[in-house]
């Protein structure tokens, strides 16, 4: 096959493509490749999920609590509300962190201000709730060198890009450990939320196992089953 000449007529073909046309086609290869990611690493899907709201109740019944429940993306905090009803151990804590202006950058065709609620933040009558304003990198470093998680660590990633994504879990990853369960909002995008975990579990030697997912693999639930280097301990 000449890949030369294939890649020259593409190259020709794509003066002539519509950036819609190419966004729908980055959509199918996300898809294809999330596919194949879950195909590479051995991975089954044991609960199929016809909405967000069901895959979070499902992932409540993998833990016990009391629970630490971090949300890194809250916008207008719908998730966050819905996993009040869901926690109703007192002891259980539900922080959530945003900076409720937006994106830090452009998130592909999503403009960074698509998501800006210009500063207005949810307002939750459970006192369990904490909320963090501001971009992670303002916020997550000194929460975390006081953090002590107490019972189950849930962690829900709804961050949207590779830079916020990738920066939570680096922040995060000595409570990364075995039974931590991650739920990712966005997981068929390869260039970001996928991109990351995958970054991450591999530096870390994590092993993991899937709870659940939406029907299009769009939102996944993870548990960390273990270490890679402990496992190869003697």
């Amino acid at each position: 096959m000449n890949f030369p000449t294939i890649k020259a007529n593409l190259a020709r073909v794509g003066r002539l493509v519509s950036p819609q046309m190419i966004h729908y086609g980055n959509g199918i290869l996300n898809y294809l490749n999330l596919g194949r990611w879950f195909h590479d690493r051995g991975l089954q899907i044991p609960v199929r999920c016809p909405s967000r709201q069901s895959l979070y109740d499902h992932v409540r019944t993998c833990v016990e609590e009391p629970v630490t429940y971090l949300e890194f993306g809250v916008f207008k905090g719908d998730s966050l509300r819905h996993w009040t009803t869901l926690l109703k151990h007192p002891d259980s804590v539900l922080h959530g962190f945003d900076s409720f202006e937006g994106l830090p950058e452009d998130w592909g065709k999503v403009d960074r201000e698509y998501l800006n609620v210009r500063g207005a933040m949810p307002h939750f009558d459970d006192s369990r709730v904490r909320l963090f304003k501001g971009w992670f990198s303002e916020t997550l470093p000194g929460y975390v060198s006081g953090l002590k998680p107490h019972g189950a660590l849930v962690i829900y990633l709804d961050a949207d890009l590779y830079s916020s994504t990738i920066f939570v879990l680096n922040q995060l990853r000595q409570f990364i450990r075995e039974g931590t369960i991650l739920v990712f909002d966005e997981f068929w995008d390869r260039e970001h939320e996928m991109r990351a975990f995958t970054e991450f579990i591999d530096e870390q030697g994590l092993e993991i196992k899937c709870l659940a997912a939406t029907r299009t693999l769009s939102q996944v639930a993870f548990q960390i089953t273990g270490s890679r280097q402990t496992s190869a301990s003697p």
